[in-house]
């Protein structure tokens, strides 16, 4: 996801007419522009891959008296549904995402601060 949305960054950048390198060469993210597509593709891929985390942690539940007893991963996901909506699938998303994707903003800048430098070591 990072990656597709760092093409996205730089071909936006080639339209506006900014950024461009001097002979041709693709010039890597500024800082800023590699935090905001690190946590972009953290939100975008938590929004795709949370549900299965959701019901994993279901499943993982296994205690008895007042937690549900899911029999499988479709028991699971049908009773989950069936009691709670859609929006259950995404239950504690916020909380996630509100601890996850700075870190991942601040990972994906320091990789393109790598990468820039070692570009000019080479």
């Amino acid at each position: 996801m990072y990656e597709e949305l760092k093409e996205l960054a730089l071909l936006w950048r080639r339209a506006r007419g900014a950024g461009g390198g001097g002979g041709g060469e693709p010039v890597g993210l500024s800082p800023a522009e590699a935090s905001a597509c690190g946590a972009s593709s953290k939100v975008l891929s938590g929004l795709a891959t949370y549900p299965t985390q959701v019901i994993k942690s279901r499943l993982q539940q296994r205690q008895e008296g007042r937690a549900v007893r899911y029999a499988g991963l479709a028991d699971a996901l049908r009773t989950t549904l069936r009691r709670e909506g859609a929006a259950g699938l995404y239950r504690g998303l916020l909380p996630h995402l509100a601890k996850t994707a700075p870190n991942s903003a601040i990972t994906f800048m320091v990789y393109e601060g790598v990468l820039s430098v070692l570009g000019r070591l080479s």
